[in-house]
């Protein structure tokens, strides 16, 4: 339910609430539970107080996001605890990769008027993991690029890491 305060110059009391069990854009998203409010304007304008949900085995935690629909951009932060590697790497199934870890951090997100764009951020394993890649594809295309590729090649079929950040 959303209660609007007036209808004339649509916006809202502080906190209103939407939960989602599950959500499926391609990834299920589940345990959705986002506060928020409508703000008046020439368009009504969203602000999310905060927002959370779970994805990929993560927590993933949004707040104080402005969306303006006149704007042609918005800013917002995604804060990630416990992003499970093996879970992203099955979701994104790509031939000869897997691992396991779990990662956390922070991910700016901008919205542009070309799309979504991860604006920097970083992720950090919380313990150790180990990721592995293996692919005669990958072989066969990198083939003759010198001993420093064969070797990391060789290195990533069983990388066991103790610290792994991305950035």
């Amino acid at each position: 339910s959303l209660a609007l305060d007036d209808l004339l110059a649509p916006h809202s009391t502080p906190n209103q609430s939407l939960t989602l069990s599950r959500l499926d854009p391609g990834v299920p998203l589940t345990n959705l539970d986002f506060r928020f409010q409508v703000l008046p304007g020439r368009l009504p304008r969203l602000l999310v107080h905060r927002g959370d949900l779970s994805a990929l085995g993560a927590q993933l935690t949004i707040q104080n996001a402005l969306f303006d629909p006149v704007s042609e951009q918005a800013a917002f932060d995604i804060a990630v605890r416990n992003l499970d590697l093996a879970a992203v790497f099955a979701a994104i199934d790509a031939e000869g990769l897997d691992g396991d870890g779990n990662l956390e951090g922070n991910l700016p997100f901008k919205l542009t008027a070309e799309g979504i764009v991860l604006a920097g951020g970083r992720l950090a394993a919380t313990a150790p993991g180990r990721l592995h890649f293996r692919s005669d594809e990958a072989k066969e295309l990198l083939a003759g690029s010198g001993e420093e590729v064969e070797m990391l090649l060789r290195a990533l079929e069983d990388f066991r890491y103790d610290e792994l950040s991305l950035l």
